[in-house]
């Protein structure tokens, strides 16, 4: 295994030891309809390492879903990677790219076959222009092709550079990240606020669920539910980083 630079020391909220992390994780679990709802967005599933071990390059078995939660302060950012396959919805902020950038180098990813911005907040847009620098993409989904802010034009200006377009997904598109199934649930229409127009990814491998939502709001949330989108899931990904306007009673009891 070849040696990594070191990654940046993530003060505070670096991920736990496994023992630690385990306990974390059952402390800041609540069941519902037999779903496990995660709480929390440094929960590291399959707790297979951290960026900040910083040593070596890890070595993802196949045949196996990998998914982290990469500290990005109150931000987002989301890698997985099934069957030599990986995905990174959002990027965190621009000072978070050169994280971001190291955690795929050390969990051994070379390309995307997606990435995603769930919406045009800079906190979700900032640090992709920067991965897209380093790493080719074969899909690059947002919700809008077009936003007036410098961190979303680097976005597209990056994705352009490497012959991309700005695909923007329709409820119920599927498709496939080595064996796991995805399916976009929304949004369901152009809302006037960016987080309601987040876009909405389930993530499916055997019995294992996973809802990725964004900054989705109540008001999407209960639209979604009314729609009859399958949101019973093993693990959710609160929405707008668990603040009041998110994740509401409705959706959860789903």
């Amino acid at each position: 295994m070849r040696s990594r630079t070191p990654l940046p020391t993530r003060q505070p909220g670096q991920l736990l030891p496994f023992t630690e992390a385990a306990a974390l994780f059952a402390a800041l679990c609540i069941f519902a309809h037999s779903a496990v709802l995660v709480l929390a967005a440094l929960f590291v599933w399959r707790m297979l390492g951290s960026p900040e071990d910083g040593k070596t390059q890890i070595t993802l078995p196949n045949g196996e879903l990998h998914v982290w939660f990469l500290d990005v302060g109150q931000a987002d950012s989301s890698l997985l990677v099934c069957d030599g396959q990986a995905m990174l919805i959002d990027g965190g902020n621009v000072d978070d790219a050169s994280y971001v950038v190291a955690s795929l180098e050390q969990y051994g990813v070379t390309s995307l076959d997606y990435v995603i911005n769930t919406h045009c907040d800079e906190d979700h847009v900032g640090g992709l222009a920067g991965m897209l620098a380093k790493f080719p993409a074969e899909h690059v989904w947002s919700s809008t092709a077009e936003y007036g802010t410098k961190a979303f034009s680097n976005f597209v200006k990056y994705a352009n550079e490497q012959g991309r377009a700005i695909e923007i997904p329709s409820p119920g598109d599927t498709f496939t990240l080595g064996e796991a199934e995805i399916t976009v649930l929304g949004p369901l229409r152009d809302y006037e606020n960016n987080n309601e127009n987040s876009i909405v990814l389930r993530v499916d491998y055997g019995e294992t669920s996973f809802l990725f939502t964004g900054d989705m709001g109540i008001t999407a949330e209960d639209e979604l539910v009314e729609s009859g989108a399958r949101l019973d899931a093993t693990v959710l990904k609160v929405g707008h980083h668990g603040s009041a306007g998110s994740t509401g009673y409705v959706f959860l009891r789903e």
